[in-house]
């Protein structure tokens, strides 16, 4: 059975688990098969049979975020509590995620990275957008394409940076000034990162070699400009690149070959502020932060059709599956 799982984000939040089963009509059948309360989560990771999430400032007596991790049957079911609360050791943990066994966060307020292997750094800088850039924020946090090395990204400082296990770095790259640079996906091969940049609504993408990333292009993620957007979420599924804009709200899709980066649709995702998105047997999974909906697709490429369905949670700001 597969399952998916939404993190929503309120002070009374909690993890829901679903399965769906399509029909042969192209409708689904969404299940709910399970609700385990977390307050105020942020974002959520499966690895090594473990579904760990990190949740906003609510580590006793600081205004830390914590993490919490927990083990997982066969089935895909949530079972006990088996790691946390852990102090992350800063404010506003947004992305979290596994390498070799440890645990890493990205702290957005902070501007830093924590491991649970005692690895830390505090990134220092800022960025030329004075009221987003004025200090580091750290928004994500991943193993890199070759699985060697960890990819974190900075938001305040325009910068990628590659680090070892132990958050010793290994280089880094820097964005076009002011593009507020956020998450990650990898091409099928990883030779290609992708970088969904916040503040200008757009899309990189980096040649990846062994822990060194290499600008190549960027496209805007939007057929017109829109002042009120921001990039949100990206995910590389079946060669295609997708990202989510916020204000804008819609999913764009681009086809990436011999170096181009080509927009191919932009969606109306039919939500407000599509925080995050995961693809699921062909269905695409929005969640919709101030609409408190998740929208549901059918993906063809950059055809997106909105299917009859969708689901309601407060806040959900995060989707993974266990695919």
């Amino acid at each position: 059975m597969r399952n998916l799982y939404f993190a929503a984000c309120a002070p009374d939040g909690y993890i829901q688990r679903y399965s769906f089963d399509p029909k042969d009509d192209g409708t689904l059948n969404p299940q709910l098969l399970q609700t385990v309360p977390v307050k105020n989560l942020l974002y959520l990771d499966i690895s090594d049979g473990e579904l760990t999430a990190v949740n906003r400032g609510n580590y006793p007596d600081t205004r830390h975020s914590a993490l919490f991790s927990f083990a997982l049957s066969e089935d895909g079911e949530i079972g006990e509590l088996i790691r946390g609360p852990v102090d992350v050791q800063g404010v506003e943990g947004c992305h979290v995620s596994r390498l070799q066994g440890n645990l890493y966060v990205a702290n957005y307020d902070s501007g830093s990275l924590f491991g649970t292997n005692g690895a830390y750094v505090k990134h220092e800088g800022s960025g030329p957008n004075k009221f987003r850039q004025s200090s580091p924020h750290a928004h994500f946090i991943k193993p890199s394409p070759d699985g060697k090395y960890l990819l974190a990204v900075d938001l305040g400082m325009d910068t990628i940076f590659t680090y070892d296990k132990d958050l010793k770095e290994v280089s880094r790259v820097s964005a076009e000034p002011g593009v507020g640079p956020r998450h990650l996906a990898y091409s099928a091969d990883g030779k290609t990162v992708f970088c969904v940049n916040e503040l200008a609504s757009s899309v990189s993408a980096y040649a990846y070699d062994d822990g060194v990333l290499t600008p190549v292009t960027t496209v805007s993620s939007l057929t017109a400009p829109n002042a009120s957007s921001s990039g949100g979420a990206i995910r590389e599924y079946k060669g295609y690149i997708y990202s989510s804009n916020r204000g804008d709200d819609s999913i764009a899709c681009f086809s990436y070959e011999n170096g181009e980066l080509k927009l191919l649709s932009v969606t109306p995702c039919g939500g407000v502020s599509p925080r995050d998105f995961d693809f699921f047997d062909d269905y695409l999974f929005v969640t919709n932060e101030r609409t408190n909906n998740v929208t549901i697709f059918k993906a063809d490429g950059p055809k997106l059709t909105r299917a009859a369905i969708e689901l309601m949670m407060p806040n959900p700001l995060s989707v993974v599956s266990d695919r």
